[in-house]
């Protein structure tokens, strides 16, 4: 879909984690780890923001993985940083496509949260436009998706700079499909 998203590696090993930890990413200042079971729907897996040196983070890695899960290592984004983040799920209807907004707002903010209810911010629209300028930055780019966007829910954090592997405010964590 070419979205921005965080600079990011797929960990099934541990040696996979050792190689990137004294290789590539030796002198990255944080790292944070998302994880995953192939299968199973999201909610609860092990997340861990952040995290400053390698001696912290390849221990939980190598814990992770022995639980079953797979590892995804990304260039730390501090939350403490994010303007807000949501849900969107887009749908389309008798042609017209709606936006399904849940969001909320502040320093600290997180997908992770507004999935377990701490929404500020609920609406559905048609015209992608809403009363708060952060969400509208979210729906420009959706909306030029166009089709590729319906029956997806989408997971994003705005920051106030650029972020991801395309250095922008808006990052796609997730695409979920058929999630509505």
């Amino acid at each position: 879909m070419g979205l921005n998203a965080p600079e990011a590696e797929l960990i099934t090993n541990i040696d996979e984690a050792i190689k990137l930890a004294y290789g590539p990413w030796k002198n990255k200042e944080k790292i944070s780890i998302r994880s995953f079971k192939l299968g199973e729907s999201a909610g609860n897996e092990p997340f861990f923001p952040n995290i400053s040196t390698d001696e912290e983070w390849l221990p939980l890695v190598d814990d992770i993985l022995a639980k079953g899960y797979h590892v995804i290592l990304s260039i730390g984004i501090d939350p403490n940083d994010a303007l807000g983040a949501g849900t969107i799920c887009v749908t389309q209807q008798y042609r017209t496509r709606n936006y399904k907004i849940e969001f909320a707002f502040g320093s600290g903010t997180t997908v992770r949260e507004v999935m377990n209810g701490r929404v500020q911010y609920r609406d559905t629209v048609q015209l992608p436009r809403t009363s708060h300028s952060c969400v509208n930055q979210v729906l420009e780019v959706l909306k030029s998706l166009g089709k590729k966007a319906d029956g997806k829910l989408f997971e994003v954090s705005i920051y106030p700079y650029g972020v991801g592997y395309k250095n922008q405010p808006v990052i796609f964590w997730e695409v979920h499909e058929d999630e509505y």
